[in-house]
């Protein structure tokens, strides 16, 4: 009675997240100045980095959502010094990128601007559940003494702890991609492919569960642009020679190429290119080895398409991007599919797309509008900010669920401006195994010079399966006659202990024979089987959602 009580309070619990709907926003921030990234840890804790706009430099903020907490807590300055010497500021913090494992160990990484010698270094900070914020400190760099323009770094953080950071060091007349590990509380240098990019080669990182890495860029010679990766085998960098190559003259052709990896070291780049004034979007899937191109659906636009790209533990994946349709100023989204079995993209009909969808801010990477993620069980979730009015924004969501579709587009928040606002919103999207979506955005909320947004989170429960039935066991009933036997295979379970669970599925081997009522009984018996051969059954409970738990099996 114990266990059944403590599993109904937990299902209660879960349910008031959000089950089915966007939980009501939680702020964040009124002074946010244009960057926000979140990460989420395995048991649904949640931690937030962004910019805000202190006597008018800007610094990195962070702060952490316990699981189903209703504020931001431990908020703590982490970059720049206007927030502790007022008086004389000389750093402005910019570019926030976090990462976070499973056991919550996050790591933040930033741009920090020298104001007087106007260079730039790269920072960061950790964070764990114990002790909150620790470890400031410096990464070092392999170009020194420092880039004379933001790195724009990006993070990501190994099952272990450890973490590799990627940035842009642009060093004069060149730019290279530097990376750094962390390990043991200190950063060192890592060797990064060698070659001279051009100047906006912003990279992106992602890890697998076993510390490998894929980096992508946008790379080349000076005057031929193209998508670049590299891999990280747990030890060193090493370009990747079979990443598709589509060179272009133009720097605005290929740009902002993007990369999701799983657990199980499968990868998948995006990014977009621009060929006769259209916009395309390209794709590469990483089978753990080597790169190859899959064809996507066709994307005809005018404007930035801007795709980003998420991927489950068992290789499927799920794109969207923005598009013109018809080569119009509505700005509308799309979303795509991908199957690790046929290995193609689908086109998302029912996508909740809109012409109100606000354009990416231009040239800032870690800034998309519309963004999706995709949890390692293959429930996915998308977010975007819209122009409901020349003075009001719209936050939307979208959710598509597992062997399901995209819902129907969810108000989650609308933010009003003082004056018609500029083309700027921003979204950040992390997600569980546990079904937890913990999305963050920030939307500009005055115009003109003021540039000031504000930063909101909300979250989504995705149904997770009930828990199974216990003790189930089975017996072999003979009855002997005269001339022949009869066996009978007698089943019998306990109740499953979650009290969302409204039926049973019994199946042989991998046939359904049963379908019996959450209220009981709780035995099933199969007359007719033949004596003396094996047979498996197995039992598996279901909710109301159509959920199925694990299996209990047994051999008669």
């Amino acid at each position: 009675m114990f266990r059944l009580l403590i599993a109904f309070l937990a299902v209660l619990f879960l349910n008031s997240l959000s089950g089915s709907t966007w939980q009501t926003p939680i702020p964040i921030s009124n002074q946010g100045f244009g960057s926000i990234s979140i990460a989420e840890d395995g048991s649904g804790n949640g931690v937030v980095v962004w910019v805000e706009n202190a006597f008018n430099l800007p610094t990195v903020l962070g702060a952490n959502l316990p699981f189903g907490a209703s504020s931001w807590q431990n908020t703590t300055d982490l970059g720049g010094d206007c927030f502790t010497n007022t008086s004389s500021c000389s750093t402005a913090a910019l570019f926030p990128n976090i990462s976070s494992n499973t056991a919550g160990e996050a790591i933040v990484v930033w741009d920090l601007e020298n104001i007087s010698t106007v260079l730039f270094s790269e920072q960061s900070a950790k964070f764990t559940p114990t002790t909150s914020w620790t470890d400031f400190q410096n990464i070092p760099n392999s170009f020194p003494p420092s880039s004379n323009s933001p790195g724009f770094p990006q993070v990501a953080v190994m099952p272990n702890g450890n973490a590799i950071a990627v940035w842009v060091d642009n060093l004069t007349s060149d730019t290279v991609i530097a990376s750094a590990l962390f390990s043991n509380g200190t950063w060192t240098p890592l060797t990064f492919p060698s070659g001279s990019f051009l100047e906006i080669s912003f990279p992106r990182i992602s890890i697998d569960g076993n510390g490998k890495a894929v980096a992508v860029w946008q790379g080349g010679t000076f005057g031929n642009t193209s998508a670049m990766a590299a891999i990280y085998n747990g030890t060193s960098w090493s370009l990747s020679p079979s990443f598709p190559s589509y060179v272009s003259t133009d720097p605005s052709a290929i740009l902002l190429p993007v990369v999701t990896m799983n657990e199980a070291g499968e990868a998948m780049a995006v990014w977009q290119n621009l060929s006769s004034g259209n916009y395309s979007v390209v794709s590469a899937f990483f089978d753990g080895s080597s790169w190859v191109e899959i064809p996507f659906p066709v994307v005809s636009s005018t404007l930035s398409p801007s795709p980003q790209v998420s991927m489950d533990s068992n290789g499927d994946a799920v794109a969207v991007w923005g598009t013109d349709m018809s080569n119009t100023v509505s700005y509308r989204g799309q979303a795509a599919t991908y199957d690790h079995i046929t290995k193609t993209w689908t086109l998302s009909a029912a996508f909740p797309s809109t012409s109100n969808l606000v354009a990416p801010t231009s040239g800032v990477p870690n800034l998309p509008n519309l963004n999706v993620i995709m949890d390692p069980n293959g429930d996915a979730a998308a977010v975007w900010v819209e122009a409901s009015s020349a003075t009001e924004y719209r936050v939307q969501g979208a959710t598509f669920p597992l062997g399901g579709d995209w819902s129907s587009s969810t108000n989650i928040s609308t933010i009003s401006a003082t004056t018609a606002p500029q083309a700027f919103g921003t979204t950040s999207l992390a997600s569980n195994s546990k079904g937890t979506i913990l999305a963050a955005w920030g939307v500009l909320k005055n115009g003109g010079d003021v540039n000031v947004a504000i930063f909101q989170s909300s979250s989504y429960q995705f149904a997770l399966a009930p828990l199974p039935p216990d003790h189930f066991r089975g017996k072999v009933i003979q009855n002997n006659f005269l001339l022949q036997s009869e066996c009978i295979h007698q089943l019998k379970w306990s109740m499953s202990p979650d009290p969302t669970v409204t039926k049973y599925k019994i199946f042989r081997g991998k046939k359904l024979i049963a379908v019996m009522p959450a209220s009981g009984p709780f035995t099933l018996e199969i007359p007719g089987v033949n004596c003396g051969v094996k047979t498996t059954y197995k039992i598996v409970a279901v909710n109301a959602n159509g959920n199925e738990s694990t299996a209990r099996k047994i051999t008669l």
